[in-house]
């Protein structure tokens, strides 16, 4: 609950100025007493001391709402969450923006409330419309996601923009993430980058994790482990959940890093249970595949389900992906549509390239040459090793392009360098072709 204790306190940085430092029983002295210790750490003895005197403060002023969330929160901390959050909810039930957006913070994550996207979404707006930045950065998340609302990139980046503006950093690391990826805007990662060294400055943990990411794909910048490496033990020291998806990700295949199945699991693990949906997806192939385990379909299903539940694009592909080719579930083309559509909304290379197959096989969809060209195309460009091998395939049949060895080779090369083991075959076979 630290993070939620740290978002309070940005909540009421107005009212931390000239505190008064005296113990002196009038109510004001000991709202100022409390506010001006609340901002340093404590052991549990020192944040006891400091609960108790918060509670004064309060029992002074009970309709001092600021200091009702603050000692709602203090009571988190100490291990009584269920006061703590009926404090927190009462504040909140007034219409105290702060209030609103830590209870929606914690139906977000599930914490000491059971977890409703949508009480969530709805507390949330509540505090963005009265221009609470930290609201307006979550539900700017939200809508990049695409988690329990349609996912809306121009939303997404207007709420963001608000967000920044306050100088958030919540919506600063989200505006840095459309621009990464090119969500509803041109793709710039210089910009992106300046974003995340904003929102990392105001200390960000998802914003280290998406600077260690810039550095490990090298974008706009030379790529660079070492730098890579302190930015994820920075994010993971925070609790980033992203942070250890990405490290796990990079032992598993061996990125930067000597390949490594056990840490692989260790880190994408620690980040599925702290509520990352990327790496619950990839967990969830790695049991469909039995990369380093046993094979376990059913695990394999429920990790990847909820992970596309969730928002994760690359987890709508596999799903989708599984209904096509009906792995674990019935076949159902008409589902499988429905999520690699949704994995295409959320720029998903690999759901381009999906898409793009059923168009050309007509699987669920009309078939249209010119669609899968397009979509595969766009997977190909994105850096999918799938899309790419298969524009070498069209070039070189002459599908919906013109028949071209050496377009067709340029592909399945690139193809090739991701460790694609069809397109390298393929490389060999042109290249040996008279």
């Amino acid at each position: 609950m630290k993070q939620a204790l740290g978002l309070a306190l940005v909540a009421f940085a107005v009212g931390l100025s000239n505190p008064g430092t005296g113990r002196a029983q009038d109510a004001e002295a000991l709202r100022n007493d409390c506010l001006a210790h609340v901002e340093d750490s404590y052991d549990e003895a020192q944040l006891s001391e400091v609960h108790t005197l918060c509670e004064k403060a309060l029992s002074a002023k009970p309709d001092d709402i600021e200091i009702k969330v603050l000692v709602g929160l203090l009571t988190i901390e100490l291990g009584n969450v269920a006061t703590g959050v009926r404090l927190i909810t009462e504040a909140a039930e007034t219409g105290n923006p702060a209030g609103q957006t830590i209870l929606g913070s914690f139906y977000f994550e599930g914490q000491g409330v059971e977890q409703s996207y949508a009480e969530a979404i709805r507390l949330f707006r509540l505090a963005a419309e009265q221009g609470e930045p930290h609201a307006q950065g979550s539900l700017a998340f939200i809508y990049m996601r695409g988690i329990g609302v349609e996912r809306d990139f121009a939303r997404a980046r207007e709420l963001a923009q608000k967000s920044a503006f306050s100088n958030n950093s919540k919506g600063q690391n989200v505006l840095g993430v459309l621009y990464m990826y090119g969500f509803g805007v041109e793709e710039n990662p210089v910009l992106a980058r300046s974003y995340f060294e904003r929102a990392a400055t105001g200390g960000d943990k998802e914003a280290y994790n998406n600077l260690a990411v810039i550095y490990l794909e090298g974008r706009g910048v030379d790529q660079d482990i070492p730098t890579t490496l302190k930015w994820l033990e920075r994010a993971i020291e925070a609790g980033s959940s992203e942070a250890h998806n990405t490290l796990g990700v990079m032992y598993l295949e061996g990125i930067g890093v000597e390949k490594n199945l056990e840490q692989a699991r260790f880190h994408l693990n620690e980040a599925a249970e702290s509520g990352s949906f990327e790496a619950q997806n990839t967990l969830g192939v790695i049991y469909l595949e039995g990369l380093g385990v046993d094979r376990d379909p059913e695990r394999a299903l429920s990790y990847i389900r909820a992970a596309a539940e969730g928002g994760s694009a690359r987890g709508q592909n596999s799903l989708g992906t599984m209904y096509l080719l009906g792995q674990v579930v019935e076949r159902d083309v008409q589902k499988a549509e429905y999520w690699v559509r949704k994995s295409v909304e959320g720029g998903e290379p690999e759901g381009h390239n999906t898409l793009g197959v059923m168009y050309l096989q007509g699987w669920g969809v009309q078939s249209d040459v010119y669609t899968a060209v397009t979509l595969i195309r766009k997977g190909a460009e994105g850096g999918s090793a799938r899309a790419q091998d298969n524009m070498g395939s069209l070039y070189e049949n002459g599908i919906g392009l013109p028949h071209d060895p050496a377009q067709a080779l340029k592909w399945y090369r690139l193809a090739a360098e991701q460790g694609h083991p069809e397109a390298a075959a393929s490389v060999r076979r042109l290249e040996q072709a008279p």
